[in-house]
């Protein structure tokens, strides 16, 4: 059977082939302009895109806002999320599932044709990571208060009857009044604000602010004598911080929270009234009062503002003058140790010999006898003998550039005659003599020259050196070429002889220094010269600022040492031309004192650069990045620098933060509804180290005992006035002060012994009339703690003195007065130093802790039998003030005669958050005139439903607003007894929860 094979003609395959492809053509492209039913559907269902797209952001951002991701989950889908920048690529999430859904209900239809937009769904992270992708964001309008949103890749398709009859792909963008970025970047700077050291704009800063008027006005009122026991406090921080925290949210925001502002308010005047400010003068104090009622405080405040009299607060950049002042005496008596010499160097000379040699001539005066050719020489001996006489000396040797002048030149003729003896041999060996002669001439200069220029008076001519005269009648130096010549000359032979040994033995050179007589009046006339320089010297002074001594910028000493290298001339005071030798002693005695002062301040430079430098390590120990000092440095100078206030002026924001007052004390669900049921929190924790406390602890006394040489044990002074306090402090029996007591008593013994030799020193008495002048003389100090004080502040020293003068006028004129009362000061006060004299540091630690636990105990005993307040605030007055006695702080510099500050410093760290922080925008609309933009920053996790399977997957996590900073408070007092410090025992103080605020 055959094959059949069909054939189809060419013009039928065609036909078809040209319907087919046009089908498949019109599923692929959209139709021709030429079907308007479709091309209308398309462009509504394009503008309802627009709508469903801004309804789809508002929708996200307003969710972001309340729930904003700031750290991602580790979860499959929260890896999706950018941890640089986890609240925007949130933000872009949740556009993309919101514009997806959105999208999903649009139907627009034309005829039979109906539209649908639609976005690629997520089933997997990296659908969602594909989708985020697609989406860009950012913020828009003139404050940036807008979002601009682009979505890429969202598809019409067109269909009829279930056939797809066109399609497109848009990547609209769109401008949406949203502020959520806005929002968010704010409550971002605000917290970074928060977070903020001392030298950036932020708390830190506003905290350094806020904090040095506090302790410099409570810090002097310390000093002035007013019961402070704690110049600074974590109450005082806690204040400090919520004020700063409040003004940071209106520089950002615009606004701050109201209640806040309200207890902030309330907190400020109880703690002003209360103590912040009691003590001292502020000038805003009685504005307080009349604000009392509005606050509703109690008690009234005129029973707890102090009436302590202080002086004024001094501010940081007051000017302070540090001046020579008593090292100007310390340092004379130094002088005085060493004048005898330095007068001996002055009426002195360095005197030197030298001698010049110069061949005249040789002749020969006898030749030897020659007896004939069959002779000869088998030996000859030679003998010559030394003839010196006068001769012409010749010119004396220069001494150009020297410092030397001749005093004497002297010549001689030295003349020496060489006979020689000749033996001769001749024939059959027969001997025979012969002798021959030669002279040689020689003239020799000696120059005998003296240099003047011995000590520390500046080279100059002295009009009348070596002839006597000057205010004495003395010789001046007139015995000194005849001293030269006994010390040079005749006492190795004369100039006969080394003329001699200058020709035949080589040279005779020499040096020596010879003393001149001194005359009788030059010590006293020298003397007093030295007291009118040193009051002069006195006055010298520089000007810096309380604040630079503080922060440790100023260097005094070293600014004085410079004054003084300045000022050297003028001080010494040379003339051009000496006109006698007691006017050269005079500028040599002044010359000596002047090196000495700048000497002395330049080691004290170096101490406080020591100083300086122990202190940084301690405080570099405390964890904190970079150099401490400059830290602090910057800080003081930072203080006041503010970031200026920019709120965004598009939009009204509103913070409501829970709790409205970081407080350091507990709170709980009840408060604070936030916090989780069943849970405590301290949203405020602080922390402040008294670096330089009571009265020498470690940090004291690891910077100080190098320089002392003394570790473990304190100045007479201190312990003196630690005795002092108990003494002072009513029902102090039970306080054991007997070691302390045993101590001071040693060291005044110490004192008081020094005082007696002294008087010895100068001849006055017998010892027993020593004794009793002594006695007599510090009678007025009845109790061991004020007596020690007397002795180690001069005080004791004035009274011997006045005592002695009284006692031995007749024997005393004005320079033996002054000398006299320089004396007692200077060996009273070296002597207090040494270490015998020094009591124990446990034993001043030991009773200031002791003293200080009872005072503390008698406040709280005495309270609980009183309840008026007025009385309590008595006895806080009374105890404290002996409380505030109690010596604290570092003196600069610990050297006798130039303590010219105390200085303290507090480090502060405070940390804090808030359980809830929200900001709130208005968003009103017609249909609903009171809606609001809510950002809210609060623990929780973020859940979102990715993949529409109905269970929600964990993106991230939400946290609180929260912070930590801290700073550097210096301040800087006059010196004192008691310097300014915390002197309640907590060197440390952390509130409860250091250092992690919240749960």
């Amino acid at each position: 059977m055959g094959v059949v094979t069909a054939r189809i003609p060419f013009a039928l395959l065609g036909v078809v082939l040209l319907v087919g492809s046009t089908t498949f053509a019109a599923t692929l492209h959209s139709p021709p302009a030429t079907e308007p039913d479709v091309e209308r559907a398309m462009d509504r269902a394009s503008a309802e895109t627009q709508s469903a797209l801004r309804s789809a952001t508002r929708t996200a951002a307003r969710e972001a806002a309340r729930e904003p991701v700031l750290v991602p989950a580790e979860t499959p889908y929260g890896r999706a999320i950018n941890s640089s920048k986890p609240f925007r690529d949130s933000l872009r999430v949740r556009l993309y599932l919101s514009a997806r859904e959105t999208l999903g209900t649009i139907s627009r239809g034309r005829g039979d044709v109906r539209v649908k937009a639609s976005l690629p769904a997520v089933e997997t992270p990296a659908d969602l990571r594909a989708g985020k992708r697609r989406v860009s964001i950012e913020r828009a309008g003139p404050d940036g208060t807008a979002l601009r949103v682009r979505i890429d890749g969202i598809r019409l398709t067109a269909t009829r009857n279930g056939r797809v009859v066109g399609s497109r792909t848009r990547s609209p963008t769109l401008v949406v009044p949203s502020p959520t970025l806005a929002v968010h970047d704010r409550v971002v700077r605000y917290e970074q604000r928060l977070n903020a050291g001392p030298l950036e704009p932020g708390l830190g800063r506003r905290l350094t602010a806020r904090l040095y008027p506090i302790v410099w006005a409570r810090g002097y009122a310390q000093y002035g004598g007013a019961p402070i026991q704690n110049v600074l406090a974590n109450r005082h921080v806690s204040l400090m911080t919520n004020g700063d925290l409040l003004s940071l949210q209106r520089d950002v925001f615009g606004h701050s929270d109201p209640v806040g502002r309200d207890v902030l308010g309330r907190a400020v005047a109880h703690a002003a009234l209360k103590g912040l400010l009691a003590g001292t003068e502020f000038t805003g104090r009685a504005y307080l009062e009349e604000a009392h009622g509005a606050v509703g405080l109690t008690p009234r405040p005129e029973d707890v503002l102090n009436a302590a009299t202080v002086e004024p607060t001094v501010q940081p950049n007051r000017t302070v003058t540090v001046g020579v002042d008593g090292t100007a005496e310390r340092v004379f008596v130094d002088s005085l140790d060493v004048l005898g010499e330095t007068l001996r160097e002055a009426y002195s000379a360095r005197v030197r010999l030298r001698q010049r040699v110069r061949h005249v001539e040789t002749r020969q005066v006898r030749e030897p006898r020659d007896p004939g050719p069959e002779w000869g020489v088998v030996d000859t001996e030679t003998r010559t003998s030394v003839r010196v006489q006068n001769g012409d000396p010749g010119p004396p040797h220069a001494t150009p550039g020297t410092g030397h002048h001749v005093i004497g030149v002297h010549g001689r003729t030295v003349v020496q005659r060489h006979t020689t003896i000749y033996t001769w041999i001749g024939p059959l060996g027969r001997k025979t003599i012969s002798t021959g002669q030669t002279v040689e001439e020689y003239a020799v200069t000696l120059t005998l020259s003296g240099s003047h220029t011995r000590g520390r008076a500046p080279v100059r001519p002295i009009a009348s050196v070596h002839d006597p005269g000057g205010p004495f009648g003395g010789p001046n130096l007139a015995d000194v070429p005849a001293r030269a010549r006994e010390r040079l000359v005749e006492s190795r032979g004369g100039f006969d002889r080394l003329a001699a040994r200058a020709v035949t033995g080589g040279n005779v050179g020499s040096s020596a220094v010879v003393y001149g007589d001194r005359p009788d009046g030059l010590t006293d006339w020298v003397y007093t010269d030295l007291a009118e320089l040193r009051e002069r010297a006195r006055n010298v002074s520089m000007e810096t600022t309380h604040g630079d001594i503080a922060t440790f910028r100023s260097n005094p000493p070293a600014v004085l040492a410079a004054k003084l290298r300045d000022r050297r001339a003028e001080l010494v005071a040379a003339p051009e031309r000496y006109a006698h030798v007691p006017e050269r002693a005079r500028v040599a005695a002044r010359a000596e004192y002047v090196d000495r002062l700048i000497a002395e301040f330049e080691t004290r430079a170096a101490n406080r650069t020591d100083n300086t430098a122990r202190l940084r390590e301690k405080l570099s120990q405390s964890g904190r990045s970079g150099d401490p000092i400059e830290r602090l440095q910057a800080a003081y100078d930072r203080r006041h620098e503010r970031a200026e206030s920019d709120p965004l002026s598009g939009i009204r924001m509103r913070v409501d933060a829970e709790p409205a007052y970081l407080t350091r004390t507990s709170l709980d669900h009840d408060t604070v509804q936030p916090i989780a049921p069943g849970a405590a929190e301290h949203p405020l924790v602080a922390r402040n180290w008294n670096v330089l406390s009571l009265p020498y602890g470690d940090a004291v006394d690891s910077i100080l005992g190098v320089l002392l040489g003394r570790p473990g044990t304190t100045r007479l002074r201190t312990g003196a006035q630690t005795l002092r306090t108990a003494e002072r402090t009513d029902d102090a029996h039970d306080v054991d002060t007997a070691r302390l007591e045993r101590e001071v008593r040693r060291g005044t013994g110490v004192g008081l012994s020094a005082a007696r030799k002294t008087l010895a020193s100068f001849d006055l008495g017998d010892r027993a009339s020593r004794r009793a002048v002594v006695a007599a003389a510090v009678e007025p100090w009845q109790t061991p703690g004020t007596r020690a004080l007397a002795v180690s502040n001069g005080s004791a020293a004035a009274a011997i003195h006045a005592a002695a003068v009284e006692r031995w006028s007749g024997e005393l004129d004005a320079p033996d007065r002054d000398r006299l009362a320089v004396r007692l000061r200077q060996n009273v006060e070296r002597a207090t130093a040494r270490r015998d004299a020094r009591p124990s540091e446990p034993a001043v630690n030991g009773s200031a802790r002791a003293l200080r636990s009872h005072l503390q105990d008698k406040i709280g005993s005495e309270l609980k039998e009183t309840v008026r307040e007025t009385t309590r605030v008595t006895l806080e007055d009374r105890l404290g003030r002996s409380l505030g006695r109690l010596p604290a702080g570092m003196p600069v510099a610990p050297v006798p005669g130039f303590w010219y500050a105390t200085v303290n410093l507090w480090r502060v760290g405070v940390a804090g958050e808030y359980a809830r922080f929200t900001v709130r925008i208005p968003r009103g609309t017609p249909d609903q005139p009171g809606a609001q933009l809510h950002y809210v920053r609060e623990l929780g996790w973020v859940e979102i439903d990715v993949d529409g399977d109905g269970s929600t997957e964990r993106l991230g996590r939400t946290t609180r607003v929260t912070f930590r900073t801290g700073t550097d408070v210096a301040i800087a007092v006059p010196p004192g007894p008691q310097g300014v410090g915390d002197v309640d025992g907590d060197t440390v103080e952390e509130s409860t929860g250091w250092p992690e605020p919240g749960p």
